[in-house]
Formats: structure tokens, sequence, C-alpha cells
């Protein structure tokens, strides 16, 4: 996993991609593992309401 992370962050520090994310207004940022299941929790935690109000399971 650290390899792949190294690379994406090579990737994503690249200024044509930056502009093509930019365009379609996400900015890309690499982080650690640990930081990806942090705001992947505090996501769940914000908008999980929607999650169970909705059919998707």
């Amino acid at each position: 996993m650290d390899r792949i992370g190294y690379e994406i962050a090579i990737v994503l520090a690249n200024p044509e991609v930056k502009d093509a994310f930019g365009k379609i207004a996400f900015e890309p940022r690499s982080s650690s593992p640990e930081a990806l299941s942090a705001l992947v929790a505090e996501q769940l935690e914000a908008y999980g309401w929607v999650l169970r109000r909705s059919a998707c399971r």
C-alpha cells in the first residue's frame, strides 16, 4: 500500500492532473490510509442519515 500511495501522490502532484481535476471541481490530495479511514468515518457520521433513509443497502 505504501508504494501505491507514493505513486498516486506523484501523479496528483502533476500540474496537468491538478488542472484536469480542477475543471470538474475536484481537489485531489494524497494522504495516509489512516487519514482516509478517518475521513470516511467522519463523512459516514455526517451523511449517514441519508443512507439510512434511502433504499441504499
